[in-house]
């Protein structure tokens, strides 16, 4: 079933013109799709570079909130010092969350679940802000369902895939 998912999001991906690699976790996690040239994920990263998309993996919320976990506050450090060893570089954040049917982020398409992702993007900036980091340099919004890393949603692994948070440079 993971196989048929991954086929699926690698055609997608083809249809758009970019190159694509994969990565397996070696702790069994599903794999991933990396958008060459275009996103990679924050951990892979010892610098930030314009015009790259980068994924907070690791930037988790706790279920159907916009409150960050615990263990976000890793990757959001790493992300902060980032930033600070670049002032010249300002971001874009975004939200994003699953259209899986039963999970509970998914529950309102219309209404809740673009407020979400907006509120889930929010709380990173407003981390950063409180960390330091200009407001002047930083932007957020959200994108709700519509931009999947895995385009059929099957199970919870594909869910937790797509509800994330990315950031992009902008220069």
């Amino acid at each position: 079933m993971r196989t048929i998912i991954f086929i699926l999001v690698y055609i997608f991906i083809l249809s758009t013109q970019a190159t694509c690699q994969t990565t397996k976790d070696t702790r069994q996690k599903p794999k991933q799709i990396i958008v060459a040239d275009t996103i990679v994920y924050l951990e892979d990263a010892s610098t930030l570079l314009p015009n790259k998309t980068y994924i907070l993996s690791k930037t988790v919320f706790i279920i159907d909130r916009h409150k960050l976990k615990k263990r976000s506050y890793r990757e959001l450090k790493k992300l902060v010092a980032m930033l600070a060893a670049a002032p010249q570089l300002k971001i874009h954040i975004e939200g994003h969350v699953c259209c899986i049917k039963d999970a509970t982020d998914a529950l309102d398409i219309d209404t809740y679940e673009p407020q979400l992702s907006v509120n889930r993007a929010y709380a990173v900036y407003k981390y950063l802000k409180l960390k330091g980091i200009g407001a002047d340099r930083m932007t957020y919004s959200g994108a709700g369902h519509r931009r999947p890393l895995v385009a059929v949603e099957k199970s919870k692994e594909d869910a937790a895939a797509n509800r994330r948070v990315e950031m992009r440079v902008m220069k």
